[in-house]
């Protein structure tokens, strides 16, 4: 699958274009007034361990509220991540 996405340049920069548009259309659906949508969150599912690990060593220096942006699911795990 990793081959099928990043094979080459030209597929991890339609990749990357593709993950920018879905990141601005999130920020466009923000709206900071009183009641409004006012955050995004994201989903990790299937990560490697060492992605984990990291999260891991760096997340007591997030807040709170940073941490709760985001959902780590290593594999295997990610039904019962997901309905948390």
């Amino acid at each position: 699958m990793f081959e099928k996405v990043f094979g080459d340049d030209e597929k991890l920069q339609k990749f990357l274009r593709w993950r920018v548009q879905v990141l601005e259309r999130g920020i466009k659906l923000l709206d900071f007034k009183p009641g409004g949508v006012n955050s995004i969150i994201q989903i990790f599912i299937n990560v490697p361990w060492y992605f984990s690990m990291l999260y891991s060593m760096f997340s007591p220096f997030l807040t709170q509220r940073t941490k709760s942006k985001f959902v780590i699911s290593k594999e295997g795990n990610v039904v019962q991540t997901l309905y948390k």
